[in-house]
C-alpha cells in the first residue's frame, strides 16, 4: 500500500452511525427503527394479532339474529357489550355461531333503538368476566398463526480518495478526509434506503437473482389492503379522516400522514385561514405540521417526502415498521485498496431487509388526487378571487357589526376604483386599505363611553388622532390574530379599541424589541430583547379567549 492511515487494518461497525443517520433523515425511512437480527435471507414475522374493536351487522335482523363476517364473529364473546354507532342503545351477546351472532338489549340509554339493522356498526364495549374465569376467556391479543416476509437486499458504498487528494490535503490527513467521505457515503445510503423503503419489490437472493428488499407499496397495496379513492379531488381533511377511520376499523392506530411537499402545501392551504400566526422579525409564513384526527382526536402528524408520488398520499401507522440487519452482515467498512493503487479504497458493505408487520391493517392508500400543482393554482385564484371581489359578511342581530353600526353596503376606494367588501384588509402597490374611518371612530367612542378612560379618549385626544390610533392599532391586531381582516368577535374588536388608546398614551408601545423566543402552544409565548410592549395589556386579555379557540397547531416555518 502507498498510503497508510491509523484505522486501515480494522473493519469499523457502521450500523449505530446509520442509525443516527437514518433517524435524523427527514423522511419516509426515519420511521423504521432497528429490530432483531434476520437470519435467513428471507425475512419472516409472525403479524401481530390487530382486530377492530366494531362489527358491522352485514344482513337482515331476525329476532335479534344479526349476520356478519368470519372475521367479526372472532372478535366476540358470549357476554360482549356494544353499542350501536351513534346511538346510545347497549346489546349483549348471548350466542355467537358460524355465521351469525344473537343480542340482546342491555339497556336501552335514552336510545328507542330495540334491535340492530342491517348495516348498523356495533362498537364493542368490553367482555365481563365471571369470577372464577378460564384461560381463554378473555379477549385474545398476541401474534397471531400468519407470517409475513421481506428478503434481504446487499448494499454496498465504495469511498476512493486519490493521491492527489490527498496531498492536497484540504481537509486535513488521511483519517479526517475518510471520516468525512464516510459520512457523506452513509448520507447518501440513508437516502437510496429511503427509496427501497418505498419502492422496493422483494425478491430472494440465487444463482441468478440479486436479491431485494420490499417496500411501502409491495406491501401496502396488495390483496386486502385499505386504500381511499380520492377520484381527482384535492386533497382536504376529510379524506384524510375517512383513511384514517379504515384504519382504526381494523385495528390500527394512524399517527402519520405520508406525502409530497406539495400536498402538504395544499393540506396546509385548507387551514390558512384559521391558523394562529405569532409575529416576529425574522420568520414569516405558515405550515401545518399536524391536523387532528376527527375519529379519536388525536393528531395526525404530516411528513413531506419529496419520493412521494404526488397523486397518492398515506395515512400510517408506523408501530409495524422495522429495520432488521442480517446476523453478522450490518453495514460496516474495511479498507479495499488494490496492490499499486494510487491512493485509498475503503468499502462500506451491509446486508438488511425491511418489516411491514400487520400492513394490511396499518397503511392506507389514497390514491387518484388533484395533482398539487393544480390544486395550488386553484386556490390561489380563488383567494385573489375573494380578495379582489368578495362581498360583505351578513350581519346577524347581535353580532359586532350589528352592535357597532357597521354599514353592510359594499364601498369604492378612491385611489384604483376597486370595490372592497367593508371588513376587508388588502395591501396593494398603493398602501393599505382600512375600514370605514368615520364608523370605526363612532363604534370606538361607543366601546368608551363607560371605559375608565372615557374622559382622556373623548376630551383630551382630537379626531385625527384617534382615526390615525385605530388604523394603527388594525395592523397590531391583525398581526396578533394572523389574519387578513379583523373577525367579527366582540373580544377582537375591543382588543382593537384598546390598543388604539394604548398607542394613544404610550407612543413609544410600536417598538416591540427583538423576538429572542417564540412558541404555538394554546395561546402561545414570546420573549423579546426589548422592554417596550407590542401589545397593550388589556388587549392582550382579551384576545386570549378568541386565540384559544383556533384548534390547528401550526409550526412557523
Amino acid at each position: 500500500m502507498l498510503y497508510s492511515y491509523s484505522f486501515q487494518n480494522r473493519k469499523r461497525d457502521l450500523a449505530d452511525i446509520l442509525s443516527t443517520v437514518v433517524k435524523d433523515e427527514p423522511r419516509f425511512i426515519s420511521n423504521f427503527k432497528t429490530v432483531a437480527d434476520a437470519t435467513a435471507r428471507k425475512h419472516e414475522w409472525l403479524e401481530d394479532q390487530l382486530t377492530g374493536r366494531a362489527v358491522t351487522v352485514s344482513g337482515a335482523v331476525v329476532s335479534l339474529v344479526c349476520p356478519a363476517s368470519a372475521a367479526d364473529l372472532a372478535k366476540l364473546k358470549v357476554g360482549t357489550l356494544a353499542v350501536k354507532a351513534n346511538d346510545s342503545a347497549l346489546f349483549r351477546v348471548t350466542a355467537v355461531g358460524s355465521t351469525n351472532f344473537t343480542v340482546e338489549l342491555a339497556a336501552a340509554n335514552g336510545s328507542s333503538t330495540t334491535t340492530p339493522a342491517s348495516g348498523d356498526v356495533l362498537n364493542i364495549v368490553s367482555t365481563p368476566m365471571a369470577e372464577g374465569s378460564n384461560p381463554g376467556d378473555g379477549d385474545e391479543t398476541g401474534v397471531t398463526g400468519n407470517a409475513n416476509y421481506n428478503c434481504t437486499q446487499i448494499f454496498r458504498k465504495d469511498i476512493i480518495l486519490t493521491g492527489s487528494t490527498l496531498a492536497i490535503n484540504v481537509f486535513g490527513n488521511a483519517d479526517n478526509q475518510l471520516n468525512r467521505q464516510t459520512a457523506f457515503a452513509l448520507a447518501e445510503l440513508a437516502r437510496d434506503l429511503n427509496r427501497v423503503a418505498l419502492f422496493g419489490v422483494r425478491a430472494e437472493a440465487s444463482a441468478s437473482v440479486r436479491g431485494t428488499a420490499g417496500g411501502l407499496y409491495q406491501f401496502g397495496t396488495g390483496a386486502g389492503s385499505l386504500a381511499v379513492d380520492a377520484d381527482g379531488a384535492r386533497l382536504e381533511s376529510g379524506i384524510i379522516n375517512d383513511a384514517a377511520q379504515k384504519i382504526m376499523g381494523a385495528g390500527g392506530e394512524p399517527t402519520q400522514i405520508l406525502c409530497s411537499p406539495g400536498q402538504a402545501r395544499v393540506l396546509s392551504g385548507e387551514y390558512k385561514s384559521q391558523l394562529q400566526i405569532l409575529r416576529a422579525d425574522d420568520r414569516r409564513g405558515a405550515y401545518v405540521a399536524m391536523i387532528v384526527n376527527e375519529i379519536n382526536g388525536r393528531g395526525l402528524t404530516i411528513m413531506a417526502d419529496p419520493d412521494v408520488p404526488d397523486t397518492d398520499v398515506w395515512v400510517l401507522d408506523p408501530t409495524g415498521f422495522g429495520l432488521a440487519n442480517l446476523r453478522g452482515r450490518a453495514i460496516a467498512d474495511e479498507d479495499a485498496t488494490p496492490g499499486g493503487f494510487d491512493g485509498i479504497k475503503r468499502m462500506a458493505l451491509g446486508e438488511l431487509t425491511f418489516e411491514f408487520k400487520n400492513a394490511a391493517q396499518r397503511l392506507c392508500r389514497i390514491h387518484g388526487l388533484q395533482a398539487s400543482a393544480t390544486a395550488l393554482s386553484a386556490m390561489r385564484s380563488t383567494g385573489a378571487a375573494a380578495t379582489a371581489s368578495g362581498s360583505a359578511p351578513e350581519s346577524a342581530s347581535g353580532s359586532s357589526a350589528a352592535q357597532y353600526g357597521a354599514p353592510s353596503a359594499v364601498r369604492t376606494t378612491g385611489g384604483g376604483g376597486k370595490r372592497l367588501p367593508l371588513f376587508c384588509h388588502t395591501i396593494t402597490k398603493k398602501g393599505v386599505w382600512f375600514m370605514n374611518d368615520s364608523t370605526d371612530l363612532a363604534a370606538a367612542d361607543r366601546y368608551f363611553a363607560d371605559h375608565p378612560q372615557a374622559r382622556r379618549w373623548r376630551e383630551e385626544l382630537d379626531d385625527a388622532a384617534r382615526k390615525g390610533a385605530l388604523k394603527i392599532a388594525e395592523i397590531d391586531i391583525l398581526s396578533a390574530v394572523g389574519t387578513a381582516a379583523l373577525p367579527e368577535n366582540d373580544e377582537v374588536r375591543h382588543a382593537w379599541f384598546e390598543q388604539a388608546l394604548y398607542l394613544l398614551t404610550h407612543p413609544e408601545a410600536p417598538d416591540d424589541g427583538s423576538v429572542l423566543a417564540e412558541s404555538v402552544d394554546g395561546v402561545g409565548s414570546r420573549t423579546y430583547s426589548g422592554k417596550k410592549r407590542f401589545l397593550a395589556p388589556r388587549a392582550e386579555q382579551l384576545l386570549v379567549p378568541y386565540l384559544r379557540s383556533l384548534t390547528v397547531a401550526v409550526l412557523r416555518g
